[in-house]
């Protein structure tokens, strides 16, 4: 149960990663154009930080499941 569980978040996890690098891409190619995306004062900078956090965090979850599926 618990590992179906992990499986969902490490999804959702780098889904959102997927997203917020998508965004940032597009926000970067309309802030080049003049016009924003986000309503928000969250740059396309600040949005690529976001989804390198995102994805490195679920690596991290990824080797530690791994990890333990090695040592049994």
């Amino acid at each position: 149960m618990s590992e179906k569980l992990f499986q969902i978040i490490y999804r959702v996890l780098l889904l959102v990663s997927f997203l917020l690098l998508f965004l940032a891409v597009l926000e970067r190619v309309l802030l080049s154009f003049g016009y924003t995306l986000i309503l928000v004062s969250y740059g396309p900078g600040k949005l690529l930080e976001y989804a390198g956090i995102s994805a490195l965090f679920t690596a991290v979850l990824l080797l530690r499941q791994i990890r333990d599926c090695i040592k049994k």
